[in-house]
């Protein structure tokens, strides 16, 4: 049993590296498409970062929520 779960999680670990290096680039492409429409390369308004860290942090903060105290 021990060998199965050990290999489940190897791959689920497996797949999540593999998309996240697959959205990495798609986010640099997005952004750099983003600033170049812009002509002003590489600059973000300070706006739509706090609002994307806000919606990565409120979900992450649910995420615990859901995990901890809905859970049980």
């Amino acid at each position: 049993m021990v060998p199965a779960l050990a290999a489940f999680n190897i791959g689920v670990e497996v797949g999540q590296v593999a998309i996240v290096s697959l959205v990495i680039p798609l986010l640099i492409g997005v952004d750099w498409l983003i600033a170049t429409m812009r002509d002003v390369p590489q600059k973000r308004t300070a706006g739509l970062v706090y609002a994307v860290s806000g919606i990565i942090a409120f979900l992450g903060c649910y995420w615990v929520f859901e995990r901890t105290v809905m859970g049980t």
